[in-house]
Order: C-alpha cells, then structure tokens, then sequence
C-alpha cells in the first residue's frame, strides 16, 4: 500500500494518494511548505507550527505565515512535531489561508529533508510534482506512475486533465492487485468508479460530471457477494436528498430518506435528518419492523412497531403549523433543533439553533453564509454569553464574551475572518484585567495583567505562543516583585493559562 512518513493512526483516511490527486473537488489542498517554529498549546497540549510556503499544488497560495495543526500529545489518535529549518510536503484540510485546522496528520504529508531516494527525492513528493506537472504542461497520452520501483497507477490525460479510464493498484511481497478503477471526463469524474479490496467489490459509484447520483456498498459473507446499502442522491427544494437501502444491526433492512442542510458558523457544518417515508423489515421473515413517516427529522403520523410477536400503531401527531412558515428541523424525538428560512437550498436571514428545547444560537445568514450578528446564550441561564458580527462567512469586527451581569468579559477584534490587534480582557465590574499586544505580527507579542483596582500585576512575554523572556511581577501598592526568567514548561504565573487558553 503506499504509504507515508507521518504516523498512520493520525491520518484519518485510506483514499489513495493518486486519487487525491485526481479529484480537482477533494477537500485537501496541497503544498510545500518551510516551517519556522513549532510550539504546544492548549490542555491536550494541541501541536502547531508557523510556517511559510514555497509553492500551493493545489488551493491558495500566500505569502503570509500560515499556522498548521500536527495533532495532540494527549489524543488517542496522536501526532507529530514538523521540525524548524526543513520543508514539508503539506495535505492539509484547509483551503481557505491554510489557517487552523490545517492537519498535517496525514499519511501523505512527508518531510523532504532528509533525502531519500537516490533522485533526492521522497516518493510521495515525486509523484505528486510528477502530476502536477502534467497538469501544468497540458499533456495528452497515457502515463505511468510510480512509487519506488512499483507501478501504482495507469492512465490518461487530455489537455492537461485526467481523462478516460484510470486504474490504481497495490502491491504485497506476493501480488499486485487493482484497488480502484476510476472513469474521468475533462478532469471530472464520469461513469461508474469501483472500489476493491482484495480482488473484492466493495464499492460501487456513479458520477455524472463530477457530481455523484448514487453509489452501493458490497460485502463478503460466508464467500458470497451481498449488496448492504444503496443510496440515490438528488435535490429536492435545492436540498441534497439520499434514498437509502441499507442492512442496519441484527441484519434488518432499513429504507429512508435523508436530507443535508449546510450550516456554517453554528456548532455543526452540517444538519442531516430523515424525511418522508420509512420501513425498518426483518429480510428473513419480511415482518415489518417498523413503518411510518418523517418530517424534517421528528415523526408524524401513524406508525406502526412491532414488539415481539404484537403489533402496536402509535400517532405522533401532526407538524407544528410555525413549520409552514419557517424552515425547521427537529430530532427524532421531535425536540426543535432549527428553525430559519430557506431559498434554493441555502439559509436565509435569522436562523435559530436549540438544544433540549432552549435558544442555543442565533445567526443571520446571506445565501448560505453567516453575514450578520452571532448570538450564542447559555442554556441554563439563557443569558447571551457571545457576541460576534460575519462579513460574507468570515468574522469582522468586535467579539464579545460576557459575565452573567451582561459586562463585558473578553473583547476581540477580526478582520477577514482572523484575529487582529489588542484582546482585552475584564473583571466583572467592568475593569481590565488584562491586555494582550501583538509587537512582531504572529511571532512576539506581549501580554499585561492587572489587579482590580486597576495596577499593573504582571507582564510576560510571548514568541509562537511559547513565554519567552522575563515576566516581571508587581504589587498591588506598585512595588516590583520577584521577576522570573521562564523557560517552557512553567507551574506560577497567570501567563500559563493565558498562553494555553487564549493565544490560540
């Protein structure tokens, strides 16, 4: 199997990396990138690096430092510390400044110094300049591709785009086998695309210029070949919808049907629930299990279950009537999860998120983007606790954190969607706490706190988020304390959990 430097169990995908390569609509954007420090931050001691880079394959080039995440000490999955002074092929989850997330955790992301082949080359980043430089020539024929001395995919290109039948393989001490047969047009995925393992079926998709219509996952049981989902994809109101049949636990077969309503800035990316008709059946005695109807994710209607050998019919009732005013989407237990409007499947104006039934969230959205006021409220006290405006999907101007007495608790500024200039940081009286101050960009900055009647407390010193330097400490009367030179790890100091849990 191809295969990376960095630790397997933070890669977090199996996709090949020739597929990745193939696919102009994949997620991750690729470049090469020099790393100038690294640093921990966070109680999962979180592990980040500033860096700079030197070519984007794919994505948005910047001539900005760019901040990439490599994972956790304390996460089951773990991570990996890029090293000051080398250079490093980047897969990153980013495309958009290749600010945080940007998970370098993946099995293709590869240092480039050391050398490692004879052509002083990885074999991750020769293949990947390989491509690319198709791509860039606009080449036409059929090509190769290798990974050390082993072929690992065979196909064609069309004016500088993946065209026509491709195949992808893998390689034992024992065998070669084909992995993925992919079908492309004009760069786009076209046609049936196959998934194998072990000279075994076990995916089957079908795109039509680019966009995937439906897709069947295959499994070998006792040496047969069974089929255990099948999903169609279609828009209904500008909705992504998904017609499954698929084997669920016990070996039941459920039908349904599932829409996905895009919702950025809330706590999820995505909102996906169950509509229209539903049978859950025993395929072995074709007993229906369960039948009945959804809407926007609750049930409605007359449902008929089936507990041991009776069955019951039960009515969960009719949809709310505000439902045929505003957008909603409920959980299965009916409890409101959303409520907005929508047009041509994107959000539209006020949006509201609950959680057990209490305001969670309040956002405005323009044609599917955050652009407005962000409310967030506690869900005990339901007092506002955070305040931020969205410009087009990214946050500019002031943030607010609040104390219960509606004072304010930290203020930020962002512009285009990143943090910029003083945060600021008061008691509960309205007093400032604290002050931090970028001196240098990313690199220095320098952080003030005070005590409550409004003296200097302490100032500390921050490089890439480490401290950095001597924190000098005073008293309430103005008399200098004890100043102490820290060196990383520090146990005495409010700058511990100021570098932990703000300059993040």
């Amino acid at each position: 199997m191809l295969c990376g430097e960095l630790p397997g169990s933070c890669s977090g995908s199996n996709t090949p990396l020739i597929e990745i390569l193939l696919d102009n609509s994949h997620p991750k954007s690729i470049f090469i990138a020099h790393i100038d420090s690294s640093y921990i931050a966070g109680p999962v001691y979180t592990l980040f690096s500033i860096a700079q880079m030197e070519k984007a394959y794919r994505g948005h080039f910047t001539k900005n430092q760019i901040q990439l995440q490599t994972g956790s000490f304390n996460a089951s999955s773990g991570g990996r510390q890029l090293t000051p002074g080398k250079k490093y092929l980047i897969f990153s989850n980013s495309q958009d400044g290749y600010y945080y997330p940007a998970f370098v955790c993946d099995p293709y992301s590869s240092s480039l110094l050391p050398r490692y082949s004879p052509t002083g080359e990885h074999p991750n980043y020769k293949l990947t300049k390989q491509f690319f430089s198709y791509k860039e020539k606009k080449h036409t024929g059929k090509v190769t591709f290798e990974y050390g001395n082993q072929i690992v995919a065979t196909g064609s290109f069309k004016n500088g785009q993946p065209d026509g039948a491709w195949k992808l393989f893998s390689h034992t001490p024992d065998t070669t086998v084909v992995i993925r047969i992919l079908n492309y047009k004009n760069g786009k995925k076209h046609g049936l695309h196959y998934e194998l393992l072990s000279k075994t079926l076990r995916k089957k998709s079908y795109y039509k210029n680019g966009v995937l219509k439906k897709y069947e996952y295959w499994n070998l049981k006792n040496g047969n070949l069974k089929r255990t989902r099948q999903t169609k994809i279609y828009k209904k109101n500008g909705l992504r919808t998904e017609k499954h049949i698929k084997n669920i636990s016990n070996g039941w077969i459920e039908e349904s049907t599932t829409q996905v309503v895009f919702t950025p800035g809330l706590d999820h990316q995505t909102m996906t629930y169950k509509i229209g008709k539903y049978i859950k059946r025993d395929p072995s005695t074709n007993i229906i299990l369960e039948s009945g109807k959804f809407y926007q994710g609750k049930r409605i209607g007359e449902w008929l279950i089936t507990e041991g050998e009776k069955q019951k019919k039960i009515n969960f009732g009719k949809p709310d009537p505000e439902d045929k005013k505003r957008f909603s989407v409920y959980y299965m237990d009916g409890t409101l999860l959303l409520r907005g409007r929508i047009k041509n499947g994107l959000l539209q104006g006020i949006t509201t998120q609950y959680h057990a039934g209490k305001k969670h969230i309040e956002l405005n959205y323009k044609n599917g983007q955050p652009h407005g006021l962000l409310r967030r409220f506690d869900l005990k006290s339901e007092k506002l606790v955070f305040t931020v405006n969205y410009v087009n999907g990214k946050r500019e101007g002031k943030a607010k954190f609040f104390y219960p007495n509606n004072k304010v608790h930290r203020l930020t500024q962002y512009k285009n969607g990143q943090p910029t200039g003083k945060i600021t940081t008061f008691f509960s009286d309205g007093q400032t706490q604290s002050e931090w101050e970028p001196l240098d960009g990313r690199r220095l900055s320098s952080v003030r706190f005070f005590h409550e009647n409004g003296e200097l407390q302490q100032i500390c010193f921050f490089k890439y988020h480490y401290l950095h330097g001597p924190v000098k400490m005073f008293y309430k009367n103005g008399n200098r304390g004890r100043g102490i030179l820290y060196g990383r790890f520090i146990r005495r100091s409010l700058c511990v959990f100021y570098g932990r849990s703000v300059l993040r």
